[in-house]
């Protein structure tokens, strides 16, 4: 009876223990990704990530993500429709959708698509827009650090739970934008 009783409890850490392997993969996919460059380490975790516990739609978009900075706007976008049902139809799909139209060299639609994306709602499509303005900044652009460390500390602030990946881009978005307070927290709270 003790083994029935405890079933739900078991269940239950497993789940968790799946969520925090799938996140740390998330976390190391970010910095392959952002940090190091090494998007082929990045697709591979990202699919790590896809396969671990339950469906992750910000592996899912990572998988995206990468195929758009490789240039490969059909695959950005059998990505899209392939885990449709994980990205969902809000900012973070107008959004990636919007990157590959302009990598598919479609700039009219991929305009349309930006201007028509709603705003974000979910941890997951501020986390993507973070995302997204960090690469921005990478490339050039220094006024997207600060719209990234927004976008993320928003993600935490609407997450469930703790997220390492969340933070992980928190402290780079910091870090990038100056912002020393910023910084500091997100440091004390990893």
């Amino acid at each position: 009876t003790t083994y029935i009783k405890d079933r739900p409890r078991v269940k239950e850490a497993q789940l968790a223990a799946h969520e925090q392997e799938q996140d740390e993969l998330l976390a190391r996919a970010g910095i392959a990704y952002y940090e190091r460059s090494d998007f082929d380490a990045a697709r591979e975790l990202y699919i790590q990530a896809l396969t671990t516990g339950e469906a992750s739609p910000e592996a899912a978009a990572g998988l995206v993500l990468v195929a758009i900075v490789r240039k490969d706007g059909a695959e950005a976008l059998r990505l899209i429709e392939l885990h449709r049902r994980l990205i969902g139809e809000g900012a973070a799909y107008h959004h990636l959708m919007s990157s590959t139209m302009r990598c598919l060299g479609k700039s009219h639609e991929a305009d349309a698509l930006r201007k028509a994306a709603p705003l974000p709602e979910s941890a997951f499509e501020h986390h993507i827009l973070a995302f997204q303005e960090l690469a921005k900044g990478k490339a050039g652009d220094d006024s997207a650090f600060p719209r990234a460390l927004r976008y993320s500390t928003t993600a935490i602030i609407l997450s469930q739970a703790p997220r390492l990946s969340f933070y992980s881009i928190r402290g780079q978005a910091a870090g990038r934008s100056n912002n020393r307070e910023a910084a500091s927290q997100t440091s004390s709270a990893l």
